[in-house]
């Protein structure tokens, strides 16, 4: 599954006309999220939360995947209280009750389930 640099710029803007929202009801263990942050600016490890009850309002995340629920929320500034963070999918499916691999590379974020 891929999220582009649009999807999660057409979330920023709050026009519920281009608000991009992606629905994956297939996410099984070893399958893959890609995340393109290229004109976004690059994140740490430390700015995801991939876990169960994974929270958008403890600041720091700008990538939330809640696994208990499957919400997929992308925050721009990442402090869970100045810009709202905005759910950009709902994920269901095996995949979401193993574990996570997280990879970052230079602008993009790769996120598998394990198992």
């Amino acid at each position: 599954v891929t999220f582009g640099w649009d999807l999660l710029a057409a979330a920023l803007d709050n026009n519920t006309s281009t608000l991009a929202f992606n629905t994956v009801s297939n996410f099984n263990t070893n399958d893959s999220m890609w995340f393109n942050f290229e004109d976004l600016g690059a994140l740490t490890l430390d700015q995801i939360d991939v876990s169960a009850h994974a929270s958008i309002t403890t600041g720091g995340n700008n990538l939330v995947l809640d696994s208990s629920t499957g919400k997929l929320y992308y925050d721009v500034d990442g402090t869970g209280t100045g810009a709202a963070a905005i759910q950009i999918g709902l994920i269901s499916g095996s995949g979401l009750h193993g574990g996570f691999d997280i990879s970052i590379g230079a602008s993009d974020v790769t996120i598998t389930s394990i198992g």
